[in-house]
């Protein structure tokens, strides 16, 4: 059986690459990748009813000349406790969307997000 990563060692995971990827060079694709996931996962955990339950799956970033765009899937557990089930998110210019919040986001998914 695989061990799971509890959410606040994840957390802490983060944090020590995004400190990585501050020492790098800032312009690099790799730190733009890694910096737009975090706070795109910063943006979910700030939204989830448990934040330390957050688990994330199936994570791309595209980079853009306007910036990155992240989508992807998290679950955790609602307030009694029970896992809610996988949701897609994506993350753009500083804000995340979550399936459900706007009548154009499966449009988005596709345009943004699905594998071309």
């Amino acid at each position: 059986m695989k061990p799971r990563l509890r959410a606040s060692s994840a957390l802490l995971a983060l944090a020590a690459l995004a400190a990585l990827a501050a020492c790098s060079n800032p312009r690099s694709e790799s730190s733009r990748a890694l910096s737009a996931r975090i706070d795109a996962e910063n943006g979910v955990l700030i939204a989830a009813r448990v934040p330390k339950s957050v688990i994330f799956r199936n994570e791309t970033v595209r980079l853009r000349p306007d910036g990155a765009i992240v989508c992807g899937e998290f679950n955790g557990l609602n307030t009694k406790h029970q896992w809610a089930g996988f949701s897609r998110f994506i993350y753009a210019r500083g804000v995340v969307t979550f399936d459900g919040d706007r009548a154009g986001f499966p449009d988005r998914w596709r345009d943004g997000c699905a594998a071309s």
